[in-house]
């Protein structure tokens, strides 16, 4: 045995004790632990929030001009004919939700690709989407034909291009 010789653990807390910083006792690490794991989950969760929830009316991130319709009623269903749309908008990247006036979405019709609304699709969907033409994406004067009595005065319709809403309104 070396005598005078001390364990470095000895050393620190002796050069603690001499510039008066003081170890936090066990306890007291536990609660400082729990402080800042508290602390990081609230700032994730504010960071959740701002990304995933919507923001307040009015607060919205702008968004460039979208798809326009004109819309009427006629022989039971709704016409929704395209009068604007912006250029590159895929149909197979275009995709169609109607919601009740509680804001849940009716039926089927949550997140269905344009393309998918066929005649053959109308039983299922009771919707189909109309080319103007044979283009590939939505043009001026395509339409989307809605059933009246499936999707009644009051549902608003949602129209995403993958995940950024271009046009939405209500059946009226």
């Amino acid at each position: 045995m070396v005598i005078g010789k001390r364990n470095s653990s000895e050393d620190d807390a002796s050069q603690m004790k001499i510039l008066g910083i003081h170890r936090p006792s066990s306890r007291r690490r536990k609660q400082l632990a729990i402080f800042a794991t508290i602390v990081a989950f609230l700032l994730i969760m504010t960071v959740l929030w701002q990304v995933f929830l919507p923001g307040k009316e009015g607060t919205e991130h702008p968004v460039s001009r979208g798809v326009e319709f004109d819309i009427l009623a006629e022989n039971g269903n709704w016409s929704m004919t395209v009068t604007y749309t912006p250029s590159g908008l895929n149909l197979t990247d275009a995709t169609l939700t109607i919601r009740n006036e509680s804001g849940v979405p009716a039926g089927m019709m949550h997140d269905i690709v344009l393309f998918d609304l066929t005649p053959a699709n109308w039983n299922l969907y009771r919707v189909i989407y109309q080319k103007a033409g044979t283009e590939t994406t939505v043009a001026v004067g395509a339409r989307i034909l809605i059933d009246a009595t499936t999707y009644p005065t009051g549902f608003r319709f949602e129209l995403f291009a993958e995940s950024t809403q271009v046009a939405s309104g209500f059946l009226e």
